[in-house]
């Protein structure tokens, strides 16, 4: 899902079919079509949406590095890759297809590193790559801080998956 879309809303429901910003998603629950920002008595948590353990905000490995390190989900460094996400990188016809495609793989990628018994050194690697990365947008530097994410993120996949499910 390319676009920002806020929890309990259509848009993050379990039984809802996002199809994008400006077109109405399909509804299991009651079998009909609605904007993602509508809401009702029926909504469900998807937690392939909100990142099961990384939060209700999209950035899934960013909120569970930050959730391992005690830090609250409005923690400067989330508010600033949260910012490269939806200020910078939605703005391009690539940067929009990337984040779709992390909000598909980040959640079963963090399922993954949450099960590892090294977890906590992967974590620290990724903190340290967060802080070098939030860096980069408090200098204007938008296109090499959204590289940089980009490369961690393959980086984290390949130590994480299992073979054949890269």
């Amino acid at each position: 899902m390319a676009d920002y879309v806020k929890y309990g809303t259509c848009g993050t429901c379990l039984n809802y079919s996002y199809e994008g910003e400006y077109k109405k998603g399909y509804c299991s629950y009651y079998r009909t079509y609605y904007y993602h920002d509508e809401t009702c008595n029926n909504w469900e948590e998807n937690k392939n949406m909100t990142g099961g353990s990384g939060g209700g905000s999209g950035c899934f490995v960013t909120t569970a590095c930050c959730k391992y390190r005690g830090l609250a989900d409005d923690c400067t460094e989330l508010t600033k890759v949260r910012k490269l996400r939806d200020e910078h990188m939605k703005n391009t016809w690539f940067g929009s297809r990337l984040v779709e495609l992390y909000y598909e793989k980040a959640p079963e990628i963090v399922d993954e590193l949450d099960k590892r018994d090294d977890k906590s050194e992967i974590y620290e690697a990724v903190w340290k790559r967060i802080t070098e990365i939030t860096g980069l947008i408090d200098s204007g530097a938008f296109d090499e801080a959204a590289g940089k994410y980009v490369v961690m993120m393959l980086w984290i996949e390949a130590l994480v998956m299992p073979e054949g499910e890269e």
